[in-house]
């Protein structure tokens, strides 16, 4: 068996993401299977106290010493778009939708501490839309791992692939055709801009958030919300009923949050933590899923 070709990719600072979306625009070269392990590191990357103000007041969250459980894949953004842009990267970059996530945090982070991030992605798998890879986040402080994230990206194909295998299941409840009784802890209007002003935050311009014409361009009928913009709003809901560290935050974006739109954010204590989900205000539709489970 050939040896897998391997990348690696190293940076004094965090890469600008929209040069990389530029290097994106070029043709694919490599096949789905033919996906190198690759990898990308940057050191001493500390939080900037601005940004992270802006992103608490863009998810709702309370001001805090600590570090949010989502903001490190934030951080992380510019590592994954090194690797989705690359020139030997076997999927366009552009209109890439963020299907679910897995974060375990494995100790409380101060805001203000400088962390080690790296990112890596090695395999695709045929689905039912498309291709679905895992981007592979980590962030340690002095050599002690803090923080951990699968992110599973679906790439849209217009023809089914063959030998399709199911997408891992990531142990988000599905309650919502259960009689289980929600507390509804939010309804939130999502403006029209929202997807532009968490692209100038995250640096992700993908343009399946920026307008509507853009995102038509992907199937889809309107820009939709980054998803990690969901997963924080939900979790700045929830900040009485989060449990402590250790613990493994599990996100399943089933429908996109359509802009504009209002979106109602409900949730249930259960032992060792919470579960929730966010449904559409007008049909009741259960657009996202999500649990936070102390280990």
């Amino acid at each position: 068996m050939a040896h897998r070709r391997e990348i690696h990719l190293s940076f004094e600072k965090l890469p600008v993401m929209m040069p990389l979306y530029a290097q994106s625009l070029l043709p694919r070269t490599r096949a789905a299977h033919d996906m190198p392990e690759m990898s990308a590191q940057v050191h001493d990357v500390t939080p900037r106290t601005s940004e992270l103000a802006r992103y608490r007041q863009l998810c709702g969250m309370q001001a805090s010493s600590l570090l949010p459980v989502s903001y490190p894949q934030l951080l992380a953004g510019p590592l994954h778009a090194a690797l989705v842009c690359h020139r030997e990267f076997p999927f366009a970059a552009m209109g890439l939708v963020h299907v679910r996530n897995r974060i375990r945090m494995h100790r409380p982070c101060l805001e203000n501490l400088p962390l080690d991030l790296v990112a890596r992605v090695h395999e695709a798998r045929p689905v039912a839309r498309g291709y679905e890879f895992d981007l592979h986040s980590f962030a340690s402080f002095r050599g002690e791992l803090v923080w951990e994230s699968i992110t599973t990206v679906l790439s849209l194909t217009r023809s089914q692939p063959k030998q399709q295998r199911p997408s891992p299941a990531v142990g988000v409840p599905d309650e919502s055709a259960s009689a289980v009784s929600w507390d509804t802890g939010e309804t939130v209007q999502l403006k029209p801009d929202l997807g532009r002003h968490f692209a100038a935050l995250s640096g992700d311009w993908n343009p399946i958030h920026v307008s509507s014409p853009t995102a038509r361009l992907f199937g889809f009928p309107r820009a939709i919300v980054h998803g990690m913009w969901t997963f924080g709003r939900a979790l700045g809901s929830m900040d009485e009923l989060l449990p402590g560290c250790p613990a493994t935050w599990q996100v399943e974006f089933r429908r996109p949050l359509l802009l504009p739109s209002t979106i109602s954010i409900q949730r249930r204590i259960v032992p060792g933590g919470v579960v929730w989900r966010v449904i559409d205000a007008d049909t009741a539709r259960e657009l996202v899923s999500g649990s936070a489970l102390q280990d």
